[in-house]
């Protein structure tokens, strides 16, 4: 990742970062969710649930995606998110 960013007085970046990950097919198929979470450099991460906090935002747990598979007309398998 590449900071365009600069840190606050006290070291600490409060933006958004954009990154990607490639998976293989199989690997997609296989899961039943997926599970995304950040650290930083202090190892300090997201909460798995939910927390109150000061502003009142919730939006900082875990995101999980469901993965589901099904077949079409012709019997391939297919995921759905």
């Amino acid at each position: 990742l590449h900071n365009n960013e600069k840190p606050n007085r006290y070291g600490k970046f409060w933006c958004w970062r954009l990154w990607e990950l490639e998976a293989s097919h199989q690997d997609i198929r296989a899961a039943h969710e997926m599970v995304l979470r950040a650290w930083d450099s202090s190892t300090n991460t997201q909460p798995d649930k939910p927390t109150w906090n000061l502003m009142g935002m919730l939006n900082n747990p875990w995101f999980r995606v469901k993965i589901r598979r099904c077949s079409d007309s012709t019997g391939a398998v297919r995921v759905r998110f």
